[in-house]
């Protein structure tokens, strides 16, 4: 964990953690929000306890590809009593609190500069969605956390070319593939920058060392992992990821015309906007002629094997068919995975901000004002965003400083724009946006105030 030396740092972890808690106090003693994975999430956890597998249907066919956060939650039901949700909050209050620490850490190593720092941690400690996500029982805080770890050991490797540090690296690098298994391939990029960092050194002794126990590290803890819960006789590990695929492929067939741009705009400015009759804007999001062709799939007698299996192929002769059309629904997920959030008024759960009011919600809102609160809100949006992108070309220019940001950012934006981006995906990378941000607002602040300095003279 990163050094702090005065009293702001700690009044950091504490700010992160009361403002998490005071969006849970609502909460307090009540059952998980119904709706989402939580049901998933915990069902697997309760399962671990009373079997040691990790299936999370009453069936018995899906395993939960997901393994770390099942074994998070069992270990706090082990410690603090079964399905006990407030113990499970406090611990994500904890790592939500934690991350906003290790953001700060890693901003000092990189910037060495502790207003810079600061300034991002405290951001960090503020961001409302990854805060609202401790209400949850879901894996996001975890995820975040693990991610932004990871960074942090993976820099601390770089610069101190210790050993341990490529160790920790390895595990906690396994440990977020375990979180969540789209980020498994995330090892390669890793290596890769790896490459890029020691360059023509890479190939000596004492580099492939440290970076074989790195990867030792990881593939001892993912592979006693996958060889442990995922290899189990009749489990289908696979088959929410090619419904995902399924889902791609519908959206290919679907996204088209008049509703590929009513949805470009919806994304863009919200779908307020672009609202009309015989236009569903939950479309973007609905895999229904996926979910059909599973449970017609499934009265006809096949596997859950099978089913992902030839669901799988046909959705990949879909996308292979339609290139072009794949890399325009790809915009749309890619839009959709760095869009707004916004609290939800009845549960302060992070909600999607393009669905705001829609379908004539909120009707005391004269219309002229919620055209107003619809363009304030993405212009601070578009702001964020484009200060970030600034951030990201400053740090594009001295990218050994930077790398493994860079990589991660990148990685994430890839691998969910090409299979299906939301929003509630992207909040574990936000932590890394934060940073850019504020290298792109102090970039712009230092550059007025040299041509305020030169104006004046």
């Amino acid at each position: 964990m990163p050094k702090f030396k005065n009293q702001a740092v700690i009044i950091l972890f504490f700010t992160a953690a009361l403002f998490a808690f005071l969006l849970n106090l609502k909460f307090l003693g009540e059952p998980p929000l119904p709706g989402g994975d939580d049901y998933y999430y915990n069902y697997a956890a309760q399962n671990l306890l009373e079997k040691g597998s990790l299936f999370s249907d009453q069936n018995e066919s899906v395993v939960m590809a997901d393994s770390m956060y099942p074994m998070f939650l069992a270990g706090i039901y082990k410690i603090f009593g079964r399905e006990n949700y407030d113990a499970v909050r406090i611990a994500q209050i904890l790592l939500f609190a934690l991350t906003a620490l290790l953001v700060y850490g890693i901003a000092k190593l990189i910037f060495k500069d502790e207003k810079l720092a600061l300034i991002a941690g405290w951001l960090s400690a503020i961001f409302y969605p990854l805060a609202g996500f401790t209400i949850r029982v879901i894996r996001e805080p975890l995820m975040a956390f693990l991610i932004v770890l990871s960074i942090w050991l993976l820099l601390k490797a770089q610069q101190t070319l210790k050993f341990k540090w490529f160790a920790l690296s390895g595990l906690s690098v396994g440990a977020m593939a375990l979180t969540n298994s789209i980020a498994q391939p995330f090892v390669l990029f890793v290596i890769f920058g790896f490459i890029l960092i020691f360059g023509r050194e890479f190939f000596t002794k004492r580099q492939l060392l440290r970076v074989g126990l790195f990867l030792l590290c990881f593939l001892i803890l993912v592979l006693g992992f996958l060889y442990r819960f995922h290899w189990e006789k009749g489990a289908d590990p696979l088959a929410s990821k090619s419904g995902v695929l399924g889902r791609k492929a519908e959206m290919i067939q679907t996204m088209r015309g008049e509703t590929y741009f009513r949805n470009l705009g919806g994304l863009l400015f919200g779908y307020y906007f672009f609202e009309k009759e015989g236009f569903n804007v939950q479309t973007f999001l609905n895999h229904r002629g996926t979910s059909a062709k599973i449970s017609l799939l499934a009265t006809e007698g096949y596997s859950p094997q099978e089913r992902s299996k030839i669901l799988f192929q046909d959705s990949l002769s879909i996308i292979t068919g339609n290139i072009q059309r794949y890399f325009a629904v790809t915009l749309l997920d890619f839009l959709q995975f760095n869009n707004l959030m916004l609290p939800n008024p009845a549960s302060f759960d992070p909600a999607p901000g393009q669905n705001l009011f829609i379908e004539g919600s909120h009707p005391e809102i004269p219309i002229p004002l919620k055209v107003i609160i619809l363009l304030s809100l993405r212009i601070v949006y578009w702001l964020f965003f484009g200060l970030v992108i600034y951030g990201l070309i400053k740090a594009l220019k001295d990218w050994r400083r930077f790398i493994w940001l860079i990589l991660i950012v990148v990685y994430y934006n890839l691998i969910y724009s090409a299979i299906f981006g939301i929003p509630r995906y992207s909040v574990s990378i936000y932590p890394f946006y934060i940073i850019f941000f504020a290298l792109g607002l102090s970039t712009v602040y230092e550059k007025f105030k040299l041509n305020k300095t030169a104006l004046t003279q």
